[in-house]
């Protein structure tokens, strides 16, 4: 029967990722039409020839950016200027108006043609000591600028700005959003993905946690997915498609990535304590409050000019390392015990981290070394994103495994205080009810229940005879005090219904409805007739006689079966 079960999940999960399958190859295919489409285009011409460059008393001529590098890192205050002369076939580009994109990495810029100004930016925020940060200027031109000088200059903001200059190129402005759109479509739509996703999870697990706190974890991934999200769109530079300023875009971009270690830390204090090591605990405790500390100082040393966030992002970057290397240790601990859940988030991590570190060595030989890669966007975005699949993955194996402990739990707890025959609680279960009761000082009635003529019906007609008027005589009760009291078998012919909170209780009301179940059972002709005896006593009734407040539930569970005892001595004598 379990291989069964087994064979049938595993038949659904295969028609499950067949179904993933078709929908991934649907859409890769949609985006390689969408990128032939795009080659098809004359939405841009390169710009990245006959540059001059003037930096530090020194002039290089006729320069390909592509091939080009500063001698050091551009930094705090220093000036690099460039010119070159507008295409004199510009009209033939058809473009209804042309533009060009530029890129600055924490520098403010000025643009002139023929000496006249036509665009600057981040002059205001540099004097006010604030950041200017990173991000993409669209420099309209005109027709009549054909043949004309333009000259760029870039003054850095921070300390090691830039080395190499990014690609510049001529796009024609009708066109110039759909082709940012579609060139980094695979970036744009992750992060788009991840913040959808994340919302969606948040929103979900805020209503589910109210009733299910467990569900919190989930919370947590949902938060990292927005912040990935975020960090995402404005690091790529499509924040700027919904019209944010350059600045706003980087301060969100920092942030973003500063805040995300706090819920993903959080996500893992589960993990945490399943390692059931002292020195990890206190690892875990120190780091989470180093990442806590660490956002809280550098935000304010921000906020109040002393030190911009591109200046503190170095220090960040070795906290993140120290963490994910702490995270890869953890997963590695409870991997090691069998965990499921931490070898399928191990596998995300360390796709994460290959994604992630190609993009940053990318970053790094075209910062610090002047090496130019082309067409690297999107790495650590599609690394991100496999992670917190990793995550959402890991977290549903780790529901379907509390599922199967607490379904056993369950099964085990029915088997220790459930009647195997009548499926009534039995004895064990009836006895530990009544303790609670004296301890809570909660007024509270017994029944106790003997059923008749069993003995004879066993002797007569067999014992299975017997059993069938046992579990005929459990579903009466059942019947009879749904709702109203805790039905229990106390072995062999008695029964014991236990009412907790007597007010309004009747009992008469209910030995009436009990009288009247049992003369319809019997009128079924059956090959026995039901009949009982009972007797009942209550706290309340003990409590008047003692003048006691809390009455011990034995001596009412005494009372009610000597009552019983009475009652069946009755029926005897009548027979």
């Amino acid at each position: 029967m379990e291989e069964k079960k087994t064979w049938k999940y595993y038949v659904r999960a295969s028609i499950c990722g067949i179904v993933i399958l078709l929908v991934c190859f649907m859409i890769a295919a949609l985006y390689s039409t969408a990128d032939s489409h795009l080659e098809s285009e004359d939405w841009k011409v390169s710009y990245n020839k006959g540059w001059n460059v003037y930096f530090e008393g020194q002039e290089y001529r006729d320069v390909d950016f592509s091939e080009f590098s500063l001698p050091h890192t551009l930094n705090l205050g220093e000036t690099v200027t460039i010119s070159n002369r507008i295409p004199d076939d510009m009209e033939g580009l058809n473009y209804s108006y042309p533009v060009i994109k530029l890129i600055t990495r924490n520098a403010t810029v000025s643009v002139s043609v023929n000496g006249k100004e036509r665009y600057s930016y981040g002059q205001e925020l540099f004097a006010k000591n604030k950041m200017v940060g990173s991000g993409i200027h669209h420099i309209n031109l005109q027709p009549m600028d054909t043949g004309k000088i333009i000259t760029i200059t870039y003054t850095a903001a921070e300390r090691q700005s830039f080395t190499v200059f990014d690609e510049i190129n001529i796009y024609d402005g009708d066109m110039l959003t759909q082709y940012e759109l579609v060139s980094g479509k695979v970036p744009f739509t992750v992060s788009l993905l991840l913040i959808m996703l994340g919302f969606c999870i948040m929103i979900l697990t805020a209503i589910v946690c109210i009733k299910t706190p467990r569900f919190v974890d989930l919370f947590f991934i949902g938060c990292s997915s927005v912040l990935i999200g975020g960090w995402s769109l404005c690091y790529y530079g499509y924040i700027q498609l919904f019209d944010v300023a350059i600045y706003r875009n980087s301060v969100l971009e920092y942030v973003s990535m500063y805040l995300y270690a706090v819920p993903m830390l959080l996500y893992f204090r589960t993990y945490v304590d399943a390692t059931q090591n002292g020195r990890m605990k206190r690892l875990y405790r120190l780091i989470l409050g180093a990442q806590i500390a660490a956002d809280i100082i550098f935000i304010g040393l921000h906020l109040t000019g002393i030190m911009h966030l591109p200046a503190t992002l170095p220090l960040m970057h070795m906290l993140i390392a120290i963490e994910i290397v702490y995270v890869m240790t953890l997963l590695i601990m409870n991997s090691k015990k069998g965990d499921l859940a931490s070898k399928t988030i191990l596998f995300g991590t360390i796709i994460m981290v290959l994604f992630i570190a190609a993009e940053f060595i990318v970053y790094a030989l075209k910062k610090y070394r002047g090496i130019q890669i082309t067409n690297q966007k999107g790495f650590a975005a599609i690394g991100m994103l496999i992670f917190i699949f990793a995550l959402i993955s890991a977290f549903a194996v780790k529901i379907a495994e509390n599922v199967k402990i607490t379904t056993e739990k369950e099964i085990l707890y029915r088997m220790a205080y459930t009647d195997d025959l009548t499926k009534l609680y039995n004895r064990r279960y009836c006895e530990q009810k009544l303790k609670s009761l004296s301890k809570d000082q909660m007024e509270y009635g017994i029944i106790n229940l003997d059923l008749n003529n069993l003995k004879g019906i066993n002797d007569t007609q067999g014992h299975h005879m017997g059993d069938a008027l046992i579990a005929g005589f459990a579903d009466i009760l059942k019947h009879t005090f749904d709702g109203v009291g805790t039905v229990g078998r106390m072995g062999g012919d008695e029964f014991i219904v236990i009412i907790e909170g007597l007010n309004g209780f009747d009992i008469q009301k209910y030995i009436g409805r009990l009288m009247e179940n049992i003369q319809k059972a019997n009128k079924k002709k059956l090959e026995f007739e039901y009949s009982t005896s009972y007797g009942y006593a209550d706290s309340i009734e003990l409590a008047k006689d003692t003048g006691e407040k809390c009455v011990d539930a034995e001596c009412v569970y005494k009372l009610a079966d000597s009552r019983m005892y009475e009652n069946k001595r009755a029926y005897k004598e009548n027979i």
